[in-house]
């Protein structure tokens, strides 16, 4: 049977070769060095070399070491999907979490499972990071606490109240938590030099600012030294099959040729960190490309402080990198249906995102800022904002993580590793949040009293 040519009335969401140009990727001249022939066959394929690839293909090597052949695939080149167009901010994100009615004791149970684990993907990457430091002492740190870590602003009353009201919720959970400080106008003002913070913010902690694309290509440089890992960029899967005659037990080594633009590769088991492009491959799963935009601003004086700041609701968040450049991003409430329709498309800007980003440090900062450029990048949304990892619904041997709706940095890095897991026959981690299990059914991607999934949000 031949693979089908759209999705949803939507061309195959294929990454193509063309793309903005992002800071993240020195815009667009951060490469990695490829040094090995294209290999005919491995063990384990990733397909995708962001955050959630990367972590795989390095918890693959750390767990299995010089016995397993790992190659990964990716249509650009290390981090040049969402990963390296993000805002770079790297703390746990409450949003989808508390969007909820309280119906029990298994909302709030399922709640306090989802936001430990962010914490602990964010604390995870800290980790691993100063393992990675340790070893190669050369290396440029790549991810660092803000000094003043992250500030939520409150333009108005209503936006403080619903923030206010949702850590309240937070406080109710226990554990260890750092709890936001409420702060008010005068303090954001002093700290963060926010004119437009009329009612206040909340100090978010820890919050670091993350180069995430460098991170991707650290992690494949460690993964390369404890296993065999061949890296292929520039290398687009145009669809994976299982071969003929593979076996059908449960524990039997399944074989798999994926079709290539440079050949094919036959492998063992296949872990698709597609995300928003998941669907060109696995067209049955329910993941939505959808675009978002950040920029890059000089401004004429520095920002005071070194932090990570979201406002509007979560509209409007940025970062403040040590050069004095800010990164900023999102608005997508100048956009309709709030940016989350059907779009693939990464070689262009919507004005109107672009004409938000330009103005809002002047605005609400009171600085004047020259745009340095504007990027986009395509994210993987399910209509329940929930990811989603696991085998493949009636396919073993394959494994996807995908779907992390726009809040890919608390969650990719643990859950590439969880991938890893799964197909190396290792099973689930304490504490993996079973909102986010595939578990062989695409009705497991969300509890039957949340938003029902579709193809389109």
């Amino acid at each position: 049977m031949s693979p089908p040519r759209t999705v949803d009335g939507h061309p195959l969401p294929f990454p193509k070769a063309e793309s903005t140009k992002s800071y993240w990727l020195n815009w667009n001249t951060l490469q990695y060095p490829v040094t090995k022939p294209f290999p005919a066959s491995c063990d384990v394929l990733v397909i995708g070399a962001g955050l959630t690839g990367c972590s795989a293909a390095f918890h693959l090597a750390e767990i299995a070491g010089k016995d397993l052949d790992i190659a990964v695939l990716d249509a650009r080149d290390v981090a040049y999907g969402a990963s390296g167009r993000n805002g770079g901010i790297g703390r746990s994100s409450f949003g989808f979490a508390w969007k909820f009615k309280s119906e029990g004791k298994a909302d709030f149970d399922m709640i306090r499972n989802k936001l430990a684990f962010q914490e602990e993907n964010i604390a995870s990457m800290a980790q691993w990071h100063k393992r990675y430091l340790s070893r190669y002492p050369a290396a440029e740190p790549i991810l660092e606490r803000f000094d003043s870590d992250a500030l939520i602003a409150f333009f108005t009353p209503a936006e403080a109240e619903a923030e206010r009201e949702r850590q309240a919720r937070i406080g109710t959970l226990g554990g260890k938590r750092d709890l936001p400080e409420s702060i008010d106008a005068e303090k954001v003002k002093a700290i963060y030099g926010c004119d437009a913070a009329k009612a206040g913010g909340m100090v978010v902690k820890p919050s670091y600012a993350v180069w995430t694309a460098k991170f991707c290509h650290a992690l494949l440089r460690f993964a390369s030294d404890l296993s065999r890992v061949n890296v292929q960029t520039h290398t687009l899967v145009h669809i994976v099959r299982r071969v003929a005659g593979a076996g059908s037990s449960s524990d039997a080594e399944f074989e798999f040729v994926a079709h290539t633009s440079k050949g094919d590769v036959r492998c063992k088991r296949v872990i698709y960190a597609t995300n928003g492009y998941s669907r060109a491959l696995l067209p049955e799963l329910l993941v939505t490309p959808v675009r978002g935009v950040c920029g890059s601003l000089i401004p004429e004086t520095a920002p005071p402080f070194r932090a990570s700041v979201s406002a509007n609701h979560g509209y409007a968040y940025m970062s403040s990198r040590p050069d004095g450049r800010v990164v900023l991003g999102g608005f997508r409430d100048l956009q309709e249906n709030n940016g989350q329709g059907w779009n693939a498309e990464d070689s262009d800007v919507d004005p109107r995102v672009a004409s938000g980003i330009e103005g809002f440090l002047e605005k609400n900062f009171g600085t004047k800022t020259r745009v340095e450029g504007v990027w986009s990048g395509t994210q993987g949304w399910t209509a329940s904002g929930e990811p989603v990892t696991g085998q493949v619904p009636n396919r073993p041997g394959e494994y996807v993580s995908a779907g992390f709706s726009g809040m890919g940095m608390c969650k990719c890095f643990l859950s590439g590793k969880q991938a890893a897991l799964l197909a190396l026959g290792r099973g689930w981690m304490a504490g993996f949040p079973d909102v986010w299990k595939m578990d062989h059914r695409l009705s497991d991607w969300s509890p039957s009293k949340r938003i029902k999934l579709g193809s389109s949000l």
